[in-house]
């Protein structure tokens, strides 16, 4: 699994987007934010699913996530289009995401 050095928008708090660099593979986006925990953000709609204190456990969460079966919804549509569909998904799937965090912390902190 190769992440690239990229640029990606994602949602703020208010709604709009802001640009930030990171690191992308597939659908989501690992950047680090302003308070120094890194973010995985859902690249299609710009809407943060997970933050963690370290960059390798940012990254091993991607990996995870796309290794486990989840809604096709995540892979289409954009931010316009989709994006209460796809965040209403990662909350009905909320116990599975977080299991997967915990695991992640637990075994790179």
């Amino acid at each position: 699994m190769k992440f690239e050095k990229s640029d990606f928008e994602i949602r703020m708090e208010n709604g709009e987007y802001q640009k930030v660099s990171g690191l992308k593979y597939l659908i989501f986006g690992v950047h680090k934010s302003p308070n120094g925990n890194y973010n995985v953000t859902h690249l299609p709609t710009g809407f943060k699913v997970m933050s963690f204190y370290k960059q390798i456990q940012a990254k091993k969460f991607v990996q995870y996530l796309l290794n486990e079966e989840f809604p096709v919804s995540w892979y289409k549509g954009d931010r316009n289009q989709n994006f209460l569909e796809i965040v209403n998904s990662f909350y009905k799937n909320g116990s599975k995401v977080f299991e997967l965090a915990e695991k992640v912390k637990s075994d790179f902190y």
